[in-house]
């Protein structure tokens, strides 16, 4: 093995980075181990960074940013070549530089970032799907959904659906939180499940709370079940202290959820797309913006497992337009029957909407089977009156 084969395999067992969770810390301690315990080309690291790193993040670092890591790493104090036994070794990271280098100078070029050629977007595969037969509009998913939509009570029945009799679910109203309320299921969707306020540190006790049906942002939950205690993350504050997370890998109790969503493109051409393929989907929700949540059934036997399955599932979101990034074991979701109020635009300026925007569920099936949405039968019809959109998830009569 290589050195910078021993070095992927070593940050495999690192914890990615999540937002507001010490994920600057954790990925500058990658960067140091990259650079400095292995001593690699600052090139190298980035891209082995960007391959086998970024895709355990949440959310995704951009090139720019993996890169000021990288830097920061090697301008800092600590011996070169730690991990490595008898010295560095010599060769194996030619082909991580060679695409580090190929993808700097194409964004030097553009003067933007660019996706990596396996991961770029298949506009003639997109539209060939778009023409064939696939859902016929969200009303369509709503017909096909095995849970009537309409008579789900709710966030805390939707979560209880999802997951088994007193597994743990957290819930943000903040996504920079380490988790703002906890959500114990019943395990059944027609029985209420218990939810309850989280303290914001470590030693501030939980109270009796219900999830919120609004926020300024609003409201999401972690796709997978948690313990629900504070735990370390890998990560060390400023004064070298091990911080802890309620969110982090070493939280999650079953890798179950994979999340598939798409900024990028119409909000229905997305869902047409991925209603083709042979998917174990368990739920489609609106994120009352611009783009559908569909949440898919993997059932992970672990993290490894989880990694293995995204791998695969990456570059076919990316081809049909979605955002392969965002796969993630810990990726935060929006969580149906919420409002959201508002929005953060690019200059960091909170934005109010002029009328809350329901996250807007479509379609739930609590025992998924890996069989492409269009080919479910309809089971139901709903009224040609009611008229759903792509853009806000909303329905009317």
């Amino acid at each position: 093995m290589n050195v910078v084969d021993r070095a992927i395999a070593y940050i495999g067992k690192m914890d990615g980075a999540v937002s507001g969770g010490g994920g600057h810390d954790a990925t500058f301690s990658v960067a140091c181990v990259l650079v400095k315990g292995f001593a690699l080309d600052e090139g190298v690291a980035v891209a082995v960074m960007r391959d086998h790193y970024n895709p355990r993040c949440s959310p995704a670092w951009s090139d720019k940013d993996l890169e000021h890591k990288v830097r920061s790493a090697a301008a800092s104090a600590g011996e070169v070549g730690a991990m490595l036994r008898g010295g560095r070794s010599e060769g194996g990271g030619s082909e991580y530089f060679n695409q580090y280098k190929e993808v700097s100078e194409k964004r030097a070029a553009v003067g933007e970032a660019v996706r990596r050629k396996d991961m770029a977007v298949n506009e003639p595969e997109r539209q060939r799907l778009l023409k064939q037969y696939g859902i016929a509009g969200l009303m369509d998913l709503m017909e096909r959904s095995p849970v009537d939509v309409r008579d789900v009570r709710g966030a805390d029945a939707f979560l209880s659906y999802l997951y088994e009799k007193d597994e743990r679910v957290l819930v943000f109203t903040d996504f920079r939180s380490q988790g703002d309320f906890g959500h114990f299921s019943s395990g059944d969707g027609e029985v209420p499940g218990r939810s309850y306020r989280l303290g914001a540190r470590q030693g501030v006790a939980a109270s009796h709370g219900e999830i919120p049906k609004s926020s300024r942002e609003g409201v999401w939950y972690l796709c997978n079940p948690v313990c629900g205690e504070w735990v370390r993350s890998g990560a060390k504050d400023k004064q070298g202290r091990p911080k802890v997370s309620r969110r982090c890998g070493k939280n999650v109790t079953a890798w179950r959820y994979m999340l598939l969503e798409a900024d990028d493109v119409d909000a229905e051409e997305w869902v047409a797309v991925v209603s083709q393929l042979p998917l174990a989907v368990a739920a489609v929700y609106s994120s009352g913006g611009r783009s559908m949540h569909v949440l898919v059934r993997v059932d992970a036997l672990s993290y490894e497992d989880f990694f293995r399955i995204a791998k695969k599932v990456e570059p076919v979101v990316a081809a049909l337009g979605g955002d392969a990034a965002a796969i993630s074991g810990v990726r935060l979701s929006r969580l149906p029957f919420c409002y959201r109020e508002g929005s953060v635009d690019k200059d960091g300026k909170y934005v109010r909407y002029d009328k809350a925007r329901l996250q807007r569920l479509v379609y739930l099936n609590p025992s998924p089977e890996v069989k492409a949405l269009c080919s479910m039968r309809k089971v139901r019809s709903v009224e040609l009156s009611a008229q759903v959109s792509g853009k806000s998830g909303e329905v009317s009569e």
